[in-house]
């Protein structure tokens, strides 16, 4: 074995070996599926910054409910709700297994999972509005488009120890196509800010995954290669992702902590299908590449 390939495979064993404890960990508390990472969504907030007017267009059960499903759609997550009427309902049938009318052992107290990693949005900045121009000469006929965007900042917990694992800002926008129209009214249609709410959810998630499980190149054909990464990382065919080769684990001489790997740059590559769970791309510059190399979007 070569040098570099000892190299690769020290930094995959000691990834690999931080994923098994976090799973395991998960398995334990809350009998997560082997191998996921647990996590809970707090309540949406709204920041102060945002005026009463642009903070009724925020609909956080909805955007909640889009995050959810995200995060169940992720494969790799599993997720604790912490919806104050959900938990009050498992705490009303957990007191009905313990009651007289049941037949045998039901729902358990204190069983509830914990979750590793919390995910904490905030809604910084939306706006939704209408453009309805009227159309020169023509009695009544608007050119009319709605418009939505939306900044979120998310934050990711470690419970366990409070350390901020990762913050970032989403930023999602829609619009749609211009269409003529009798009316000249002014109100967007409220169904802009659910797809304000799945670009968002379906951002954050994608994030969250590259903190968590960062993509990897699990095989080499030739020009071709595959990484472990399918419809729930966001990629679309034709996107350009970067290529790196893991080094020697660097740590921070004061703190002794684990700072990485020295990465060299491998190349780019192409996506050329994105299946459910992994996606095949070509080599489009640099290489040679090899198994457990890392993958990255462009910054």
């Amino acid at each position: 074995m070569t040098t570099h390939m000892k190299h690769v495979a020290a930094v995959f064993c000691t990834f690999l070996a931080g994923l098994f404890l976090l799973a395991g960990a998960a398995h334990a508390q809350g009998e997560a599926a082997p191998g996921k990472v647990t996590v809970a969504i707090q309540e949406i907030k709204v920041s102060p910054d945002v005026s009463a007017a642009a903070a009724k267009n925020v609909n956080k059960s909805m955007l909640l409910a889009e995050l959810e499903t995200a995060v169940r759609n992720s494969r790799k997550l599993a997720l604790f709700t912490r919806q104050a009427d959900v938990l009050a309902a498992v705490r009303e049938e957990q007191q009905f297994a313990k009651s007289s009318l049941t037949s045998g052992p039901g729902a358990e107290e204190g069983k509830l999972g914990i979750a590793q990693l919390l995910i904490i949005p905030e809604v910084q900045r939306i706006s939704m509005y209408r453009e309805a121009v009227a159309i020169p000469n023509i009695e009544n006929k608007f050119r009319r488009r709605d418009i939505g965007a939306m900044s979120t900042s998310v934050q990711i917990v470690d419970t366990s120890t409070g350390e901020l694992k990762a913050s970032y800002i989403v930023e999602s926008s829609f619009s749609t196509k211009e269409a003529i129209v009798n009316s000249g009214n002014k109100t967007p249609d409220p169904v802009i800010f659910k797809h304000l709410a799945q670009k968002m959810a379906a951002k954050t998630v994608d994030e969250l995954l590259d903190t968590v499980f960062p993509m990897l190149i699990v095989q080499v054909r030739g020009n071709e290669v595959i990484i472990n990464r399918g419809q729930d990382g966001g990629l679309k065919k034709g996107m350009r992702l970067e290529v790196f080769t893991p080094g020697e684990i660097i740590k921070d001489p004061y703190t002794g902590e684990n700072l990485g790997s020295a990465e060299a740059y491998a190349g780019k590559i192409e996506v050329t299908r994105v299946n459910p769970k992994m996606t095949t791309c070509r080599i489009v510059e640099g290489g040679p590449m090899a198994v457990r190399d890392i993958v990255r979007k462009p910054q």
